[in-house]
């Protein structure tokens, strides 16, 4: 979570420059070295969202009707978790892959002029990876998942 006032840097610190990546693109290149890493044994998906809070409405950022208001449920599977029904999902391979689905889904962010910053993020921005793997040797499933939130200002 990157959390502060506008203008503090909370989009910088998550995103970075590619000169300086910041917490998203250092996270997703860890992600990816572990996944190369562990190739021989385990097979991996991994799927990408965005998506955004604004006024306390649920925007899916890559959907087709990015306004369509979403909800947050509980699954029916009894696990306990959280999901989004209709929430758009990308397979990515790469970095790279990453990149080019957050970029696409930025464009759809809502950002207003602000005193201190022209291009102000005026909601809560959520970039959600999801890495499902398959230990080759044994069958073992496993899902986990990654949500990198920079946060609207605080004020």
């Amino acid at each position: 979570f990157a959390y502060g006032q506008t203008g503090a840097g909370k989009t910088y610190t998550m995103e970075g420059t590619p000169e300086n990546p910041g917490i998203n693109q250092r996270a997703l290149q860890l992600l990816f070295s572990e996944v190369q890493e562990k190739a021989s044994d385990w097979q991996y998906n991994i799927t990408v969202s965005a998506a955004e809070i604004y006024n306390e409405v649920l925007r899916d950022l890559l959907g087709k009707e990015p306004q369509e208001k979403l909800e947050i449920r509980l699954c029916p599977d009894g696990s306990g978790q959280l999901y989004v029904p209709g929430l758009t999902e990308f397979q990515v391979q790469s970095v790279d892959d990453i990149n080019k689905v957050f970029e696409f889904g930025y464009n759809n962010r809502t950002t207003e002029f602000t005193n201190l910053n022209e291009h102000s993020s005026r909601s809560h921005a959520l970039l959600i990876v999801t890495v499902r793997g398959v230990d080759c040797s044994t069958g073992l499933r496993t899902t986990g998942k990654l949500n990198l939130v920079d946060l609207a200002g605080s004020e």
